[in-house]
Parts: C-alpha cells; structure tokens; sequence
C-alpha cells in the first residue's frame, strides 16, 4: 500500500515539475516573439542628425525582411510630404527612396510596413537640414 502512495505522489511530483519547467521556458522565450519584428536598423540621414548636404535618397535599412506601406516626411513648416513607394512592393530590408530638394529645418520621417511574419511596424525619426 505505501509503495503505491509513494509511486503516485513521485508521479505526480514529476508532473508538476515538468510543467513549471515548461511554463518556465515559454516565458523565457515569450519576449524573443516580441522582437523578433523587422525593426529600422539604420537610416540615412541618421536619427537626430543633422547635415549639410540632403542625399538623393532617405535609405532605410532594416533588421528584417519589411513591405513599405507608408512613408512620410513632415517639414518644419508642418506640410507631409508621402514618398513615392512604386519602386518598392516588395519584402526587402533595405530602401532607397528619393528626396526631393529639402530646404534648411527640421523634418520627420514616419514610417510603417508589414513585416515578414505578418505585424505591422512604424516608427518615426527626425533629422535636421542646415
């Protein structure tokens, strides 16, 4: 008799501790999922720069595989500029998209995108032109 309450409670200890160890390691692994979005690597101009010269193009330069929906630059007298995207239907992780001739002051870009697992992302930056 007692062998066969000990063997049930070491079964069920054994359980438990094979579902803790589980949850345990889904928690740890939750927050990879979180960032595993395409995520704005690197940009030209950078984010909080500020330059002498507009290059011909903004670059956007991603972590991930990203579509473009949507990219905008706002000037320093509040006008949004939509960049033209016709170039770029497609998942890629770097753009060059071109500029038009921007005037001395600040600007914001925003920009928003599918990413290749399917979330939407945006974020937005600014730069200044002296």
């Amino acid at each position: 008799m007692w062998a066969g309450i000990i063997k049930t409670s070491m079964n069920f200890s054994l359980r438990i501790s094979l579902i803790v160890l589980v949850t345990a390691g889904l928690l740890l692994l939750a927050p990879g999922f979180t960032i595993a979005h395409s995520a704005l690597h690197h940009s030209v101009p950078a984010n909080g720069s500020e330059i002498t010269e507009v290059p011909s193009h903004l670059i956007l330069s991603f972590s991930k595989r990203i579509r473009l929906t949507r990219v905008s630059l706002t000037g320093h007298d509040d006008s949004v500029i939509d960049l033209d995207l016709d170039n770029h239907k497609s998942f890629d992780t770097e753009f060059a998209i071109p500029l038009t001739d921007l005037q001395s002051g600040s600007y914001t870009v925003d920009w928003r995108g599918l990413s290749d697992d399917g979330h939407i992302v945006s974020e937005t930056f600014s730069f200044r032109v002296r």
